[in-house]
């Protein structure tokens, strides 16, 4: 105690403060533990002075100060107003195309569809938002906030206000979106009549952007076969038709393998009816259960007639290298009754009608002896009637065209022949195409957008461009079958 009495307490208005300590010491630690008492160092060997962060002098400098002043309310509000960001109200537009009325003759017809509304909120500080939540807040306004969600980049959207409608911001990430922030601020900040900011959505080139709603959940516990184990499905609980049907249809697809359609019953003319089809399946096993047809034959009329398959039942054979008729006729011989012979069956002639027939040929080449002499040709040794013209058949019809719930698929597996896809690629293709109803005559026209085309698909642009090529050849070809046929 005594010689810390002893020591006098070293402050930099005492003249008898004894003598600087280590650089460290003065620079460092005094500072730090000590800053009412800290004083410059003197370098001894070069004379130069160092001033440390002293708090002394911040506290003199904090006591001669300006005051605070608190503001009062209505200073304050005056202070906020001068400094909060302006508010715009934000108008919306939406462009989509009516995908229900995309099949027949007018498909080609429609027209893009557009409806605008403005944000029901009023006027919104749009400068701090970010594009995911502006995104968000801008499809409010047709109640399709929850129907679309933004990702990284995209969904594309334009942005224009007054005096830039002809010359829009494309927004597609952040930092496009950025970017239109400061344009519209010092916009907007230039003429103050700006009070509303437009945006255009286009609802077709935002299909990846949809968002898949979760199924609710059946409150019903049996609802589902699979919610409990002694209610998965077994062959115990199908009856003995389900399993003939079964086995039935499972005979049908053995005999009838098509390389290019999956199933398909192919006839003598090399023409394909597709099987692919569970309903047609179906149809067919319970036909074949029911003894009306063979599994490995062709399926019963009444079954192409509700499919609209013109007959594939073979027709009499001809004689090979004769323009005969396709329909099946009675058979006669040949030089015999001529080509206006009746169609009637022909019956083993009896021995009167024989002794008929020589007279007739006798008399007949009697006449056609004297002919010949009086046009002084020698007639041949053995003259024979003349042969029957030959008939020309009629040209054979064409496959009607697909129905309409067959078409997509058909024209699918014929776009896939002769080109090579990773495996599921085209299965993938067809069942999202038909989740939506897109068939051949939407794929071929031209305002549906590749990029959608390649959102719903998943295909690269290249596939899709040559699937749009293929369509329409196809769409013309139908055309054409429907204009034989009479078909509207």
């Amino acid at each position: 105690m005594s010689s810390s009495a002893g020591k006098r307490r070293r402050t930099a208005q005492d003249p008898n403060r004894p003598a600087q300590g280590t650089a460290f010491y003065e620079l460092v630690v005094a500072p730090t533990l000590d800053p009412a008492n800290a004083r410059p160092y003197t370098d001894p060997l070069t004379g130069q002075l160092y001033n440390p962060t002293s708090g002394a002098a911040d506290q003199a400098d904090a006591a001669s100060g300006t005051p605070y002043i608190e503001l009062s309310d209505e200073e304050e509000d005056k202070d906020q107003e001068g400094t909060q960001e302006p508010a715009f109200f934000i108008h919306v537009t939406k462009t989509f195309t009516d995908t229900r009325a995309m099949t027949g003759k007018r498909a080609n017809a429609r027209k893009v569809q557009t409806e605008s509304k403005t944000v029901p909120r009023g006027a919104i500080q749009v400068f701090g938002y970010s594009r995911g939540s502006f995104v968000s807040l801008a499809l409010t306004a047709h109640d399709l906030e929850d129907d679309y969600a933004a990702g990284l980049r995209g969904p594309v959207f334009t942005v224009f206000w007054s005096g830039t409608k002809t010359n829009p911001n494309t927004v597609d990430n952040d930092s496009d979106w950025s970017v239109t922030l400061d344009r519209f601020r010092k916009a907007a900040g230039a003429n103050k009549k700006i009070d509303t900011l437009y945006v255009v959505f286009d609802l077709d080139k935002m299909e990846p952007f949809r968002t898949r709603a979760k199924r609710p959940y059946s409150p019903d516990p049996y609802a589902s076969e699979m919610t409990f184990g002694p209610r998965v499905p077994s062959l115990e609980y199908a009856s003995s038709h389900q399993l003939a049907v079964g086995q039935a249809a499972e005979a049908i697809k053995a005999a009838h393998h098509c390389a290019a359609h999956g199933h398909c019953f192919i006839d003598e003319a090399s023409k394909h009816v597709s099987l692919g089809n569970h309903k047609r399946l179906n149809a067919f096993a319970e036909a074949v259960v029911d003894g009306r047809c063979v599994a490995n034959g062709p399926p019963p009329q009444d079954l192409l007639n509700a499919w609209g398959v013109q007959s594939i039942y073979p027709v009499a054979a001809k004689p090979r290298g004769r323009n005969g008729s396709i329909y099946p006729v009675a058979a006669k011989p040949r030089g015999r009754n001529g080509p206006h012979a009746s169609h009637q069956p022909f019956a083993a002639p009896s021995a009167e009608s024989s002794a008929a027939a020589e007279t007739r040929e006798l008399l007949m080449l009697a006449v056609a002896q004297g002919l010949a002499k009086q046009a002084g040709v020698a007639a041949p040794a053995s003259a024979q009637a003349p042969s029957t013209p030959p008939r020309r058949s009629p040209p054979p019809l064409s496959s009607p065209p697909p129905a309409v719930d067959d078409a997509l698929q058909r024209f699918m597996a014929e776009f896939a022949k002769g080109r090579t896809f990773a495996p599921g690629v085209i299965e993938r293709a067809t069942t999202s195409l038909w989740d939506l109803r897109f068939t051949p005559d939407v794929l071929a026209d031209a305002e549906v957008s590749i990029e959608r085309i390649c959102g719903i698909t998943g295909m690269v642009e290249g596939d899709v461009r040559q699937m749009r090529i293929a369509a329409r050849k196809w769409e013309k070809k139908m055309d054409a079958k429907r204009v034989r046929r009479g078909m509207d």
